[in-house]
């Protein structure tokens, strides 16, 4: 998100809005790499193995960035969200970069308790049958994600 808030900031993400070809381009890639990941958590359901199944910090965070700068839709998102907060005259880049500042503060609080939480009742959800479910359930719907991406137009 703090990608696509940079990005908004500095005027990319209204490529996204004007051009089909980068827009569709994006889409697809981002299709791509949504079927991958649910395909790949889908197989590894079949096979737990305790712990070691777990996405070591950097790939985990490499997925999740990867994942949210090939969505279209939050360029999008922050395309319409950012230019209305945006003074009429005078410099706008130091206000976009504060509201996205702003935005990635919010964020990482919320995704750090959200952490902490889920580090609390992490025992039960560390069991394999648990990590089996939640890897279908999540491999699923990735799949789900990425096919309904694939056939929707552009919004």
């Amino acid at each position: 998100m703090t990608l696509h808030a940079g990005a908004a900031a500095l005027g990319v993400s209204a490529l996204l809005a004007t051009s089909a070809a980068a827009y569709s381009a994006l889409k697809l890639v981002g299709v791509a790499y949504l079927l991958y990941l649910g395909a790949r958590m889908l197989l590894a359901a079949q096979r737990p193995t305790g712990d070691e199944r777990r996405a070591p910090g950097k790939r985990a965070f490499a997925q999740g960035f990867v994942s949210n700068a090939l969505n279209p839709k939050v360029a999008l998102f922050f395309l319409t969200f950012v230019p209305q907060f945006l003074p009429d005259q005078g410099a706008t880049l130091p206000t976009a970069l504060a509201l996205s500042a702003t935005f990635a503060a919010i964020y990482v609080a919320w995704f750090g308790g959200l952490v902490t939480l889920v580090e609390i009742v992490g025992t039960a959800l560390r069991r394999p049958s648990v990590q089996a479910w939640m890897e279908r359930v999540t491999g699923g719907a990735l799949v789900g994600f990425g096919l309904r991406l694939a056939a929707a137009g552009k919004p």
